[in-house]
């Protein structure tokens, strides 16, 4: 039968429930999330194009086969609070996945790769000199935490040399070098001299110090 794509245009809460088994763009898919490829494409073909935020549906889902997550990984489809590579950095346990997504080009998406538990302590050690922000989270005003460093620095599977490395100023930025790498200042010296704060805390505890 023919697809009644209009009447999948606003309802992603209830495509998510089916497909995810949890509420749209959740945090993790629940335990009756489907398995169903044909399901998969279907959006992926015929609804995404009416439809962006069905690819963040999408992207939550730890079902799905390799040629999707590859297209997946090429989207730039992302908004104020969330996107598809964003999404998929967020959830998923695959290694390989998530190297790819590590070299990103949008900067919420590297924030979510050095916050997942399972991504490689080497992308974290790469991604500790990263200078940038998440927009997603600087927009929902998370100041400091916003910052990519701060993902490092909380992730369990950090090296302990990185994580001395933010004790000792190793990783500090100037307000400049924000400028150079994000196009215009969202915070001063001063700002950053808050940030070197909190992550001199965090190191201390991560040290036990």
């Amino acid at each position: 039968e023919p697809l009644d794509i209009e009447t999948f245009i606003e309802v992603q809460d209830e495509l998510s429930l089916i497909l995810n088994d949890t509420d749209f763009r959740g945090e993790e898919a629940g335990p009756n999330a489907t398995r169903c490829s044909r399901l998969f494409e279907i959006i992926q073909k015929k609804l995404v194009p009416f439809n962006e935020n069905f690819e963040v549906v999408l992207a939550l889902n730890p079902f799905l086969s390799d040629a999707v997550i590859n297209k997946l990984i090429k989207s730039e489809f992302a908004w104020e609070e969330d996107g598809t590579t964003q999404a998929l950095a967020r959830v998923t346990k695959n290694p390989a996945v998530l190297r790819k997504l590590c070299k990103s080009k949008d900067n919420s998406t590297r924030y979510e790769v050095a916050s997942n538990p399972s991504c490689p302590s080497d992308i974290l050690e790469k991604l500790a000199k990263d200078v940038e922000i998440s927009d997603s989270l600087w927009y929902c005003n998370n100041g400091v935490e916003s910052f990519i460093q701060v993902a490092v620095i909380r992730n369990s599977n950090t090296p302990k040399s990185v994580i001395e490395g933010f004790l000792t100023n190793k990783y500090y930025f100037t307000e400049q070098e924000f400028v150079n790498s994000h196009g215009w200042s969202l915070v001063s010296d001063g700002g950053l001299d808050e940030l070197r704060i909190f992550l001199l805390n965090e190191a201390k505890k991560r040290l036990n110090i």
